[in-house]
């Protein structure tokens, strides 16, 4: 890293809460040293496999720590706080097989200190022992320090076998949102842990009263069997202090190339131009032009046809809603042996939970059209735009037991050079299509017009999008399957598609 660069600097301070007020007032005041904890006599806890070699827990201690040297480098250097969260006489969560929070904590924040160090950023440990520092006191180091950040790292718990990590920031700090969502990221995607995302609150008070920007991290629920078994090891804690470095480092130095992790989260422009998906067909049985090309599109992970050269069709459906022709649909699909991929939307699964398992059943692609069928091009912040998917890959598991295939169709194909990013930052191939027809609106055409606008511009590679609303669909699925086979198409998956 080159350290001589210009870092984004603490200029900017949280509005002053009463303590911080106070504390000001009695600036220069001996402060009151904390009330002493009674001693209590535990058993000793087990050491995590390969901890840093700081990590000895040593007889507990209750004093009023002093202020902790930061490391001897130029003032000019940003200024990290480091807080791992409990310690001393509370434990935190736990223990749950023999291990506790407090150490898990400990652990993760003295790799990140190290790593944090190692790359020219000056670092105030609040603890780097397992001494009890109260919350007040955690504030009131990092306040006294002029720490640029505060990061607190902790452990989660729960009784509904929740994993993942989240990132919480005060409701008053703006500018630790920018420092939650960065860290967030960095420590999902470094962890491929599930990204439970940012949560607020006017109540933590490491958050409250700390006056720089700040964030508290919940790198895993250590009630999670598998997340603790992770957790346990050390290759595990590593990899978690990598990705709060590289949230730290993404936010003290945005036009700096990354500590460890090329892929970032796309940056929206200015201005985002929104586009419609539009086809234009040349002569019949030929692959129509789109939008983009499809190298244009590649760049993206996404498609709107397959190869010219194979005929081979690739069958998709989007549903928001049922109106009595799904089940029929899969019949149909089911004797001609024909796969098709279904995209749903959240209002679909929760009101038809036993068509979206028959879909599962039947050995169909499901895929996502979004939670709430927004315009996708107005959502350009990553978190929002990954609610929208997330949202419906949680009430999918939660449905089917299984994981949603990671396919997208941005409803009413709006799409976005900025949304074509996301969607592939976030794992997802965009599927547009290169055939279709009005099959949506109240006034259905018949089956005549239905396969005269089908059949003569059906071409080799079609990605083939039809509502499962359509009534006339429900009734020319038979024939249209026959019709296609008769001509020598063969049907593929998009798994297929973007092989």
């Amino acid at each position: 890293m080159n350290t001589t660069s210009t870092y984004r600097g603490n200029s900017w301070r949280k509005p002053a809460a009463p303590l911080r007020l106070f504390l000001i007032m009695a600036m220069g005041l001996v402060l009151i040293g904390a009330a002493m904890l009674s001693m209590r006599d535990k058993e000793p806890e087990p050491a995590l496999a390969g901890a840093a070699p700081d990590v000895v827990i040593p007889p507990e201690t209750d004093k009023d720590p002093p202020l902790v040297q930061a490391s001897a480098m130029p003032d000019s250097r940003p200024l990290v706080a480091v807080d791992a969260g409990h310690g001393g006489a509370d434990g935190g969560a736990g223990p749950v097989d023999g291990v506790c929070e407090k150490t898990i904590n400990l652990d993760i924040a003295l790799r990140l200190r190290d790593i944090l160090e190692s790359s020219g950023i000056r670092v105030l440990m609040i603890r780097d022992d397992d001494e009890t520092v109260n919350k007040e006191r955690r504030a009131e180091m990092a306040n006294e320090a002029g720490a640029d950040i505060f990061v607190s790292i902790h452990q989660n718990a729960d009784d509904s076998g929740a994993q993942g990590v989240e990132t919480w920031v005060d409701e008053n700090d703006p500018e630790g949102r920018i420092l939650a969502q960065l860290i967030q990221t960095a420590v999902a995607e470094a962890t491929g842990a599930r990204d439970r995302g940012l949560w607020t609150s006017g109540k933590l008070v490491v958050l409250r009263e700390t006056a720089m920007p700040s964030c508290l991290v919940e790198t895993g629920f250590i009630t999670g069997h598998e997340e603790l078994e992770l957790l346990k090891t050390a290759e595990y804690r590593e990899t978690i202090a990598r990705g709060i470095a590289e949230g730290i480092h993404r936010y003290l130095y945005p036009d700096q190339p990354p500590l460890f992790f090329e892929n970032l989260p796309p940056k929206a422009p200015d201005l985002i131009e929104p586009y419609g998906w539009g086809l234009r067909f040349h002569e019949n049985g030929r692959s129509p032009s789109g939008n983009l090309s499809s190298e244009e599109l590649a760049q993206y992970n996404a498609a709107f046809m397959g190869d010219p050269a194979e005929k081979k069709l690739y069958l998709t459906f989007d549903a928001g809603y049922e109106d009595g022709h799904m089940a029929s649909i899969l019949d149909t699909l089911a004797r001609h042996d024909v796969p098709a991929a279904f995209f749903l939307v959240g209002h679909y699964i929760r009101t038809n939970p036993e068509l979206t398992r028959r879909m599962v059943e039947d050995d169909h692609i499901v895929a996502n059209h979004t939670m709430s069928h927004p315009d996708m091009t107005a959502l350009t912040e990553i978190e929002d735009y990954r609610a929208e998917l997330s949202g419906l890959e949680d009430l999918y598991k939660e449905t089917t037991g299984q994981e949603l295939s990671r396919y997208l169709r941005p409803p009413e194909g709006k799409y976005s050079e900025h949304s074509l990013k996301q969607a592939d930052y976030l794992g997802y191939k965009t599927v547009f299509w290169s055939l279709a027809y009005v099959d949506w609106e109240k006034n259905q055409p018949t089956k005549q017009q239905a396969f005269d606008k089908l059949l003569p511009r059906t071409h080799p590679g079609a990605v083939i999008l039809l509502h499962s609303t359509s009534r006339t669909n429900e009734e020319i699925l038979d024939e249209l399957l026959t019709r296609w086979k008769d001509e020598g198409y063969t049907f593929g998956t998009l798994d297929g598609l973007f092989e």
